[in-house]
């Protein structure tokens, strides 16, 4: 690395102040003005013969430590970047457009106007399967959400005692509950709901 010397603008000819001042405005105007960083070479070409660039280089990115954009080094090439302390001030947040499919605006419906409604009376209404996908893009984007469980009477013969062994006696059940997912509108601004 270069050895920096300390100068003080009395030691110094006016001339070599004004041209590295010059040669430092070449450095900045041909970095700025650059789409993509540029190495050490393509600079020299283009600034006086005798210009040490490496050091012209270095003196500018000290010059440039302190503001809102720095001269930095990647990849063997230069170039401005925001300093990363403002990194913040340039981030963009975006809103990703999506639209829904048929099915999905149907259950949305659906569910919006039925609420708080099941999977299986979904499907009853719509009258064809509701695919997962459908319910889970509406869950994604947050219109509607799970609102919990309810209570159903389960399929014939699963988890169902036989009628002989207490049903017969009375007290016997029908048929041990089944859970279904319920889902509600929410999102959709409907007051009702805690």
């Amino acid at each position: 690395m270069p050895r920096l010397q300390v100068v003080r603008p009395d030691d110094e000819p006016e001339n070599v102040v004004q041209a590295r001042a010059e040669e430092l405005r070449l450095l900045e105007a041909m970095l700025f003005a650059s789409a993509e960083p540029l190495d050490e070479k393509s600079l020299a070409a283009r600034l006086p013969q005798g210009v040490d660039v490496h050091e012209a280089l270095v003196r500018l990115q000290e010059e440039y430590a302190t503001r809102g954009v720095n001269l930095v080094r990647i990849g063997g090439k230069w170039t401005f970047r925001t300093a990363n302390d403002l990194s913040w001030l340039l981030s963009k947040e975006s809103i990703e457009t999506r639209k829904l499919s048929r099915a999905a605006i149907e259950t949305l419906a659906i569910i919006a106007y039925h609420q708080p409604v099941t999977r299986a009376e979904i499907e009853e209404l719509r009258g064809v399967s509701t695919s997962k996908g459908s319910v889970d893009v509406l869950l994604e984007t947050g219109w509607i959400r799970p609102r919990g469980r309810r209570k159903t009477p389960g399929r014939a013969g699963r988890g169902r005692r036989s009628a002989g062994a207490r049903g017969a006696q009375g007290g016997g059940h029908v048929g041990w509950p089944a859970a279904a997912g319920v889902f509600s509108a929410d999102a959709l601004g409907r007051p009702d709901f805690a």
